[in-house]
């Protein structure tokens, strides 16, 4: 299924299931074939230059919304058996360039219930109870500038990884 595709009845469900509803200015999409992945705002706890802070001013926390999809023709099957997302913090190094610094603990996710959109049927993906989980991870740092890199990892039932998808939020510095 092309990201078009996708992109239709993704938009097709939002009235029915507000799917990826009333995204802020902040949000990031990311769409591969029939999966979908959506981040909301960068929030980061910790950013009083000095040591205003319990933490002394040395780091912080990074949180971030995440949702994901799956959307099948109404006439195929789902693929997903489990999602692995984790959020990883990145540091600005002094050359420009990225680099991971610190990574959250897993969280596990399944399909919801599938709902039709028509020619599709569409399965958001739940971790635990939750449709929308703000995940977190702890950072170390004084004065460094961090984002937040949410990566979900979608799973067969052999275990197989069937996709792996990739957004990026914000800044912050802590």
């Amino acid at each position: 299924m092309g990201k078009k595709a996708l992109a239709l009845a993704a938009t097709a469900v939002m009235g029915v299931s507000g799917v990826l509803a009333a995204s802020p200015a902040s949000a990031n999409t990311t769409y591969s074939g029939a999966y979908g992945q959506w981040t909301g705002p960068l929030s980061c706890t910790g950013h009083v230059y000095n040591g205003a802070l319990p933490s002394g001013g040395a780091g912080g926390q990074l949180r971030v919304e995440v949702k994901a999809l799956e959307v099948r023709l109404s006439s195929t099957h789902f693929r997903t058996d489990r999602v692995v997302t984790r959020i990883i913090a990145q540091e600005k190094t002094y050359s420009g360039a990225w680099k991971n610094v610190a990574t959250s603990g897993r969280y596990v996710g399944h399909l919801g219930p599938a709902r039709n959109a028509g020619k599709y049927n569409v399965a958001r993906v739940r971790w635990g109870g939750d449709y929308s989980p703000v995940i977190r991870v702890n950072v170390v740092g004084y004065d460094d500038l961090f984002r937040a890199k949410v990566v979900s990892r979608f799973f067969d039932d052999e275990g197989v990884m069937v996709k792996k998808l990739v957004t990026r939020q914000g800044q912050c510095q802590l």
